[in-house]
């Protein structure tokens, strides 16, 4: 019974831990652990209205190819300095879609960091982003709205960096205040310091 024992226990504490990894799909609300991350967002995926989707410190949400969260509730991606959250696609070679933001949802976002999405956060009327530490790196539109006539958004980015992309479409009557943040996109980089 010995050898048995010192058999099994040698191979339990020769095996590496395990991560866990959590396949996300549908409706989401609730909160989202680090204890749970990777979270692998396997197709459409979207918090509904008057919901709520927490994301902690230390959480890695990976999309496939095309994918997005759609937000019609709120979300609150809450990292830390020493623990961001890190936002981006299953491989090198593909890109997510990244967040579209419906007709009266918030996102809220601190220490975030978008990567290897086609657009950062798409957004539709009465739409709130508020961006704090946060640093994204996309392909073709980082932050703006759908069409031109959407109305009564409001974009708030604090000590970010916002690179990638074409351009910021940001229709008539979208309130924006930009602080002590970088923004580079088609080329052009532009430091703000205050409310444009």
């Amino acid at each position: 019974m010995k050898p048995v024992l010192t058999i099994i226990l040698t191979l339990l504490l020769s095996t590496p831990l395990c991560h866990a990894q959590t396949e996300i799909e549908g409706s989401v609300s609730g909160e989202w652990t680090a204890e749970d991350s990777p979270y692998i967002v396997i197709d459409s995926t979207w918090v509904p209205e008057d919901s709520t989707l927490t994301i902690e410190a230390g959480v890695t949400v990976m999309f496939g190819a095309g994918i997005g969260l759609d937000v019609f509730g709120r979300l609150t991606a809450e990292g830390t300095e020493e623990d961001s959250i890190r936002f981006t696609s299953i491989e090198d070679s593909i890109r997510w879609e990244g967040f579209r933001l419906q007709e009266n949802s918030f996102d809220t976002q601190h220490y975030s960091i978008i990567e290897r999405c086609i657009n950062g956060f798409e957004m539709e009327e009465r739409s709130r982003l508020w961006l704090y530490n946060c640093r994204t790196d996309v392909e073709l539109m980082p932050i703006g709205g759908a069409s031109n006539n959407i109305r009564a958004t409001r974009v708030y980015i604090d000590d970010s960096v916002i690179l990638g992309g074409e351009l910021i479409r940001l229709a008539w009557g979208t309130r924006v205040e930009i602080s002590k943040s970088i923004i580079k996109t088609g080329g052009a980089i532009e430091e703000f310091h205050g409310e444009r």
